[in-house]
């Protein structure tokens, strides 16, 4: 890379004219629902079974599902609210209610009617327990301490109990507690008289909290391998198998340590640990009232259902999912990835992906692109082309080094692949040949710290003009063919960058974070100095600019949970979507630019990717 430059700033010049968009933008095209597609298979969160261990509830993306454990295959109620994930669930001893969190917030649903009863926001909740009258104890993440708050959800009254609670765990009953203290402390607990029961054993970091199925006894997994087991006037500390071991009891005296793919065994009563077996069915384990059953739940597999003693005979439970982990146009075909499977998107989904191998993200633009999947020869990752029978590769796609890539995304063409590895930048196109690269270090003599990374890469059609952003807060353009710098600036110092697009001509849209505003900075050609700063009430997942880069594309969650289409000459808002669930998932126009693939699915709805018709 050379060191002429065309432009060379210090700082990003700042434009007068900011524009906030709020949910009356007068809207002057439309963006409405050509089709929402859905597909089985979400990942769980958490799940829960009923004290009678005749039914279950799991958390998927953001809805929870109540399962009859005869008939797994048949959900027997979805309960929906939120936008977001829910992140842990819980049954009353009655049976009769269900609380989920999402995103600090506590959701409250009547069985009987499926209904949303109430909802907790006062404060950010991270812990949710039943207790044996049907209130339910949260733990609230505050700026002085954690409180807990006993909280009525059916007449949404509450009252502070104490302070200084971490978390906390009940009894199916809800008449025992297992509590983790802020001073590192874990204690056998009365949650209806609201008192310890017993010693308290130091834990200085807590990786699992469970109770007995009786409440007669509580368990903890701590730091450097520490179990510990809390009985009255029996306490014990052991040695676990495993480092940040899950923790669950299928008896009142039989206790189980999962860690890695381990599993161990403790009898509670005497405190000896059997030696650990082999056991893949889950990263945690829900065990059912009858101690036999058992939920497994993975980050990245579906939840499945076995038996304790028989974990190679799972059955994966095909709940639907709310959105995708990534969906694109590839050779002009609707693709989403759910849980590393392929499909094809139509009213009844193809997958397109071998038994053997995963496809794990999907880079596109204009109705074209790139997958990125990995197979179980070598595990490791490659680009690859989708055909009428499914991907394929050749050999010079197949030998791009992907092993540390951060982000792979496409030029607004489709036709480039860009790869961001932190300290390397590279593009290549559909032939597998590389057409530029750049490492941090070579930008030294640009007063960039080699230790420095980037944070985001993008380029314009044909890969032409490579634009990027570091973790410093340096802004670059850089001409592909020559290596000439074409400008240079830096971020202030209260502006945090975070992702960037260009349109074909060039155009960028950086995503910023300005005094707790989210905020999308436009720049045109050379320049440095934003000319429009658009002002957004929520938070921006992906952007993607038209094929024609007339029209700018907002993936937005929190408090705009849609798919929003600003105008790029002046930063207007001239369409928005309908309520759509959870966030992320890629977005990605059509070739012809009147259509958009969003992989959420709309909210209230069993879809996990919808495609949206862009009416200028």
């Amino acid at each position: 890379m050379t060191r002429n430059r065309r432009a060379h700033l210090t700082a990003l010049k700042l434009a007068t004219l900011t524009l906030a968009l709020t949910a009356t933008a007068a809207e002057a095209a439309s963006l409405k629902v050509a089709a929402s597609y859905r597909l089985n298979g979400a990942s769980a969160n958490d799940a829960v079974w009923f004290p009678n261990g005749k039914r279950f509830a799991v958390a998927t993306d953001n809805t929870v599902t109540v399962v009859d454990a005869a008939q797994p295959d048949r959900p027997a109620q979805t309960l929906r609210g939120p936008t977001e994930a829910i992140t842990s669930v819980s049954v009353s001893p009655a049976a009769d209610l269900v609380v989920g969190l999402s995103n600090g917030v506590a959701y409250a649903w009547q069985l009987s009617n499926g209904k949303l009863l109430n909802t907790f926001d006062t404060l950010n909740a991270t812990s949710a327990q039943f207790r044996a009258d049907g209130q339910v104890i949260l733990v609230l993440d505050t700026t002085d301490a954690n409180l807990a708050v006993l909280w009525n959800p059916r007449t949404d009254g509450d009252r502070q109990l104490n302070e200084g609670v971490l978390d906390i765990v009940t009894s199916r009953d809800g008449q025992r507690a297992v509590v983790a203290d802020g001073k590192g402390r874990v204690t056998l607990w009365d949650p209806v008289a609201w008192k310890p029961l017993g010693q308290a054993l130091p834990c200085k970091t807590l990786y699992a909290l469970v109770i007995a199925p009786d409440g007669s006894a509580g368990a903890a997994s701590c730091e450097d391998r520490k179990g510990l087991i809390l009985r009255q006037g029996a306490n014990r500390t052991v040695t676990l198998s495993g480092e940040r071991a899950a923790l669950a009891f299928a008896t009142p005296t039989d206790l189980y340590a999962k860690s890695g793919t381990k599993l161990q065994r403790w009898n509670v009563q005497t405190g000896m640990g059997e030696t650990p077996v082999d056991y893949f069915a889950g990263a945690r384990l829900i065990i059912a009232p009858d101690g036999k059953t058992v939920i497994g739940l993975s980050r990245d597999w579906p939840a499945r259902l076995s038996t304790l003693t028989r974990p190679d005979d799972a059955r994966q439970l095909n709940l639907p999912a709310a959105r995708v982990s990534d969906s694109g146009y590839l050779n002009g075909v609707p693709v989403a990835a759910l849980t590393d499977v392929g499909y094809r998107l139509s009213a009844t989904p193809q997958v397109v992906t071998e038994d053997e191998s995963w496809l794990l993200s999907i880079a596109s633009a204009a109705g074209e692109g790139f997958g990125v999947l990995e197979d179980e020869q070598d595990f490791e990752p490659y680009l690859a082309l989708l055909g009428a029978q499914g991907f394929d590769t050749t050999d010079d796609l197949y030998e791009i080094d992907l092993s540390e890539a951060e982000r792979l995304t496409a030029s607004p063409d489709g036709r480039v692949a860009i790869v961001n590895s932190g300290s390397h930048a590279e593009l290549f196109d559909a032939t597998g040949r590389k057409i530029f690269g750049l490492s941090i270090e070579a930008l030294e003599d640009l007063d960039v710290d080699p230790d420095d990374t980037f944070l985001d890469v993008a380029a314009s059609a044909g890969g032409k003009v490579l634009a990027l952003i570091t973790q410093g807060g340096h802004a670059l353009r850089i001409d592909t063919s020559s290596r000439e710098l074409i400008s240079q600036a830096q971020f202030p110092r209260d502006v945090t960058p975070a992702l960037l697009a260009s349109a074909p001509d060039g155009t960028l849209a950086v995503t910023v974070r300005r005094a707790g505003e989210q905020q999308i900075w436009l720049f045109r050609g050379e320049d440095t100095t934003p000319y429009r700063q658009v002002t957004l009430d929520g938070s921006v997942e992906d952007l993607a600019f038209s094929p024609d880069g007339t029209h700018l594309a907002l993936n937005a969650s929190g408090n705009l949970p849609h798919v929003l289409v600003l105008r790029v000459s002046d930063g207007q808002e001239v369409a928005r979507s309908p309520k759509l669930s959870m966030y992320d998932g890629g977005l990605t126009w059509n070739a012809a630019g009147t259509q958009l693939l969003v992989g959420r699915g709309l909210f209230g709805t069993d879809s996990a990717a919808t495609l949206l018709t862009f009416q200028r």
